[in-house]
């Protein structure tokens, strides 16, 4: 694993727009994280995060860089192809995503720190954020492989779960979610555990789909720059 990640790092120079997606890393982040430091509760009951959504998109850049490297013809007839596209980026987004939750969970352990009698709401927003680095690390592949696709998935699927709390429908409110809300260590320790969940998912989903060819429109922008 070491090896892939250091050859991995070495790769991401020679992805496509790498000043963009530089610029796009360090604004996603920065969105994240304020958004994170100054509202560290849901949206309502359903706790959606929007700044662990900015920060987990952020953490997906350099696996974006890596892939975006594969685009090129040489690689994508290299013996190396599947190797870059499933171990490399696969380790490639573990650390980064681990990275992710690493911030959110310092931020949150201030904000639990100051007000401590908030400690359950805060956790339930952090488990929501391990939920959310869960899909999306799964989904990231996808997202190179079947662009229109995943978007509608995603806009889908978020807009319903925003929408919950107005039916009535109250989330992140269980037995088992509240359990976990009330022991801090234990709600962290579970974050982590999603985090390795959705990498394993990311290597299960970029080894049947590799052969797949990259969706134009995920890349195109990028191509005409370069």
């Amino acid at each position: 694993m070491k090896k892939d990640l250091v050859k991995a790092f070495k790769l991401l120079p020679y992805g496509l727009s790498v000043k963009s997606t530089i610029v796009l890393f360090v604004l996603f982040l920065a969105l994240g994280i304020g958004q994170i430091v100054l509202a560290p509760f849901g949206m309502g009951d359903s706790y959606f995060n929007t700044g662990a959504v900015f920060i987990f998109a952020a953490m997906m850049f350099p696996g974006q860089l890596l892939l975006s490297g594969d685009v090129a013809s040489f690689v994508q007839t290299s013996p190396y192809k599947k190797k870059i596209q499933v171990q490399m980026q696969t380790n490639l987004e573990l650390v980064a995503s681990l990275v992710g939750i690493t911030i959110i969970v310092i931020i949150y352990g201030v904000h639990m720190a100051m007000r401590p009698e908030n400690t359950v709401e805060l956790m339930k927003g952090l488990l929501f954020s391990g939920m959310a680095m869960l899909f999306i690390e799964t989904i990231n592949t996808l997202l190179y492989k079947y662009f229109i696709l995943s978007l509608i998935v995603i806009y889908v699927l978020t807009f319903t779960y925003m929408m919950l709390p107005i039916a009535g429908i109250k989330t992140m409110n269980g037995p088992v979610i509240t359990y976990i809300a009330n022991t801090p260590a234990l709600a962290i320790v579970v974050c982590y555990v999603l985090g390795i969940i959705g990498a394993v998912g990311n290597y299960l989903v970029s080894s049947l789909f590799y052969k797949k060819e990259f969706s134009k429109m995920a890349y195109a922008a990028a191509l005409k720059r370069n």
